[in-house]
């Protein structure tokens, strides 16, 4: 039997995913000098190759510490499908957006920007029908998924934005890499920096080997290590490839619709 990232042991993964980890590191660096030298079209394809990587290792490195995710059906294409590993990184973009909401919120407690009485009033609006304030605030909800919703297309070109940095083509006129932007290098930019910074986050977290963090680590190892977990995994995969699409369109044309029946009612 062939030998792969998908059948290697655990403690094989833990060297697998450090090189990969290297080889992603490689590409950024590649893309920042070659950004330098006004190479955008080959700049944004490194910091692609860069991105997919990241995922790979991610992937590997989960495994590594007691995670089973290579064991998924379907998980396969994280090491052969580039829209997959899209895919990941457009999930985690978007943890990355609701996470920075949530520190924001945070540390407006903390500078008491929002006091105990506003908190409290919070909490008293939510559970009495108060019909203003809950549109108020499932509106700015529905916006913000709305943002990571139109975030989608900027994951599902991912794959052309890497292939044009690369070839010459023909759609109508000549396309070729030197005609991409300093703009189209750094739009694209901002969006990858912002999962690497998470990955590379989430990754020396579950490093730490302190105890609150070795706790963490366990008590998130069990309630991820079930069936019910990976099997959902395994079921939106089978479902993506049921209606023969790639996993950022089927989310986008899952999601939206169920979001414009909210703004109706919301609106009513």
């Amino acid at each position: 039997m062939t030998r792969n990232f998908l059948n290697i042991s655990k403690k094989e993964c833990v060297p697998a995913s450090k090189e990969v980890l290297k080889n992603s590191d490689k590409h950024f660096e590649l893309a920042e000098k070659l950004y330098l030298l006004n190479e955008n079209g080959s700049a944004i394809s490194h910091i692609i190759i860069g991105s997919e990587e990241l995922i790979k290792a991610l992937i590997l490195h989960l495994d590594s510490i007691g995670f089973n995710f290579r064991q998924v059906k379907g998980m396969k294409g994280i090491f052969d499908n580039h829209q997959l590993r899209y895919f990941i990184s457009f999930i985690i973009f978007s943890f990355s957006v609701i996470s920075d909401e949530l520190k924001f919120f945070i540390e407006k407690i903390r500078n008491k920007e929002i006091g105990v009485e506003q908190l409290e009033e919070f909490n008293r609006k939510m559970k009495v029908d108060d019909s203003e304030f809950k549109v108020k605030i499932f509106t700015k909800i529905i916006s913000k998924i709305e943002f990571l919703l139109n975030e989608i297309s900027w994951f599902n070109n991912f794959d052309l934005f890497r292939q044009k940095g690369f070839y010459v083509d023909f759609e109508n006129e000549i396309k070729t890499p030197l005609q991409a932007t300093e703009q189209d290098f750094t739009s694209i930019k901002i969006r990858i920096e912002r999962v690497r910074k998470t990955v590379i986050e989430i990754i020396e977290t579950l490093n730490d080997k302190t105890d609150d963090n070795k706790r963490l680590l366990e008590d998130i190892l069990q309630k991820v290590n079930n069936e019910q977990v990976y099997n959902s995994i395994s079921k939106f995969i089978q479902n993506v490839r049921i209606n023969k699409t790639n996993a950022l369109d089927y989310t986008l044309n899952s999601v939206r619709p169920f979001i414009e029946d909210i703004k109706q009612d919301v609106n009513e």
